[in-house]
């Protein structure tokens, strides 16, 4: 479609919209943004409050941006928020189990082959990491009582 008419939104223009409560920043996020817009680089969105918090507040920069202000105080410190070896590992795990059965594992089984296998991990860590690579089971479909129960099937 034709994007000449829309509204273009600076950083200045989307934070005067936050404090007014008016507006649609939320739009402009997908420069910081990958083309799906699945995953953001936070290194990227750090640098950018870094580079304009003279300007304005950090907090209301991660907030127009939807960053944590903590995670960003920490990084400006020099703490690091990549994945620890222990969550890489139990990401692979994950994905290894629920691979290796097709796909018709769910989480609390998932849960249990892996702390079976020795691996100290829980059900909502391993429900958050299938919801982060998109790995659903695949549900069985078995027929239903109404079925059954209709003068068709007697």
């Amino acid at each position: 479609g034709d994007h000449s008419n829309e509204r273009k939104y600076t950083l200045e223009s989307g934070l005067t919209a936050r404090r007014a409560g008016t507006g649609y920043f939320k739009k402009s996020l997908k420069h910081f943004q990958s083309r799906w817009g699945t995953t953001r680089d936070l290194t990227k969105m750090y640098r950018f409050v870094e580079s304009q918090q003279e300007e304005h507040s950090v907090e209301l920069l991660c907030q127009t941006l939807r960053v944590s202000r903590s995670a960003w105080y920490a990084w400006h410190k020099g703490a690091t928020h990549q994945m620890t070896s222990r969550n890489k590992q139990q990401e692979e795990g994950v994905i290894a189990v629920f691979s290796k059965h097709r796909r018709r594992y769910g989480a609390r089984r998932v849960v249990a082959e892996l702390q079976s296998q020795g691996m100290d991990i829980g059900y909502h860590k391993v429900r958050g990491i299938m919801k982060k690579h998109g790995l659903k089971a695949i549900q069985r479909h078995r027929p239903s009582d109404a079925l059954v129960c209709t003068p068709y099937y007697r």
